[in-house]
């Protein structure tokens, strides 16, 4: 089962939320549509819980149970290595940025201490300390935790049918639940706490993984009768979804609300063999795919560094910062990846074959 062509698909979502971060200003238009897009660019985490729902569906579908201990260290060699090093790159280039002021500059145990072990999204008001991206590799890892229990309880436990429907049910009850919260008046807006906690909880995000093993069953079930030709389709599902966003633009979008558009959209690239998985299963952008967690994780230390490096020569243009940091940025994924990522998973797991399927994910 050949699924490379989605290993390119997490660089694409990947750029988009660098874009979001950093360049939402570049480019001004008058376009109500297209600024709602952009200011969306963010879903693309909500992209990635499906995709990573879907990949460890593919990747542990054919085993009966998955050992728990044996699975969490393998997620673990994933995750955590290049999250201590992009922590502690966080706190250099802060340390870098506050070089005139060191002694105002002070770094908060209690935050320190819940992004060192990963569960700082389960509080509000530390989930945005320090490398502010890593509050989704928290909820990855709470995804990483849950996966070997609803795998072996519910996905091999349960008739599929049985299994969709827990999944459907548990999906509209907490759109509806969060959104009811999201637009009543007990919401305290953007700039509460009342946001960082219904955006990035954990459980919150619990229903777009749950559909990305969906998804992942009903692919795995139906790859041999899906048709083989999806480009013009799989084209069609970008202005469609985009369509969409401004169409609940004031809903909540960022938790899960467009998981089965991602979802299907995912099945499409995966059972596709047109040209489009011609041009995806490229070495070069499959590369790009494969070094995207560390473009996600690396971007905050890199543009925030050279921010600060022109701000020393006076100079204040966003649209020279992002030339200059983005490709920064992809050589230094390039070798954190090269130099990181792989040599400590092969540590970590020691004798253990990294899949396929997982060296993508």
């Amino acid at each position: 089962m050949n699924t490379a062509q989605l290993t390119f698909t997490r660089f694409i979502a990947a750029m988009l939320i660098v874009f979001y971060h950093f360049a939402g200003n570049l480019f001004p238009v008058d376009s109500g549509f297209i600024k709602v897009i952009r200011e969306n660019f963010s879903l693309g985490v909500s992209y990635f819980y499906v995709l990573s729902g879907f990949v460890m569906v593919l990747a542990y579908g054919n085993q009966n149970r998955i050992e728990p201990k044996k699975y969490w260290i393998n997620r673990f060699a994933r995750l955590y290595p290049l999250h201590l090093f992009t922590l502690g790159l966080t706190i250099l280039v802060s340390l870098f940025v506050a070089i005139n002021y060191l002694e105002d500059f002070k770094i908060d145990p209690t935050s320190f201490f819940l992004n060192l072990t990963l569960i700082q999204a389960w509080f509000p008001e530390s989930s945005l300390t320090f490398n502010v991206p890593s509050w989704s590799i928290s909820v990855e890892l709470f995804f990483y935790l849950a996966f070997p229990f609803i795998f072996n309880k519910l996905y091999k436990k349960l008739k599929f049918r049985d299994f969709a429907i827990v999944v459907v049910v548990f999906w509209l009850i907490s759109q509806i639940a969060m959104n009811l919260y999201y637009r009543s008046d007990f919401y305290g807006g953007e700039q509460s706490l009342d946001r960082y906690f219904i955006h990035y909880n954990p459980f919150f995000h619990l229903n777009s993984f749950l559909v990305g093993l969906l998804f992942a069953g009903i692919f795995r079930r139906c790859q041999m009768i899906l048709p083989k030709k999806l480009d013009v389709v799989i084209l069609l599902m970008i202005p469609f979804n985009c369509l969409l966003i401004y169409i609940f633009r004031d809903y909540l979008l960022h938790n899960g609300l467009l998981a089965f558009n991602f979802g299907f959209l995912i099945l499409l690239i995966a059972a596709n063999k047109g040209k489009i998985t011609t041009l995806f299963n490229h070495q070069f952008l499959i590369h790009l795919g494969n070094i995207s967690f560390a473009m996600y994780l690396l971007q905050n230390p890199v543009f925030i560094f050279f921010k600060k490096v022109l701000s020393v020569f006076h100079i204040q243009n966003e649209y020279l910062l992002f030339v200059v940091a983005f490709p920064v940025l992809i050589a230094c994924s390039h070798f954190t990846y090269r130099l990181i990522e792989i040599p400590w998973q092969k540590k970590i797991r020691g004798n253990q074959k990294i899949a396929p399927l997982e060296t993508k994910k």
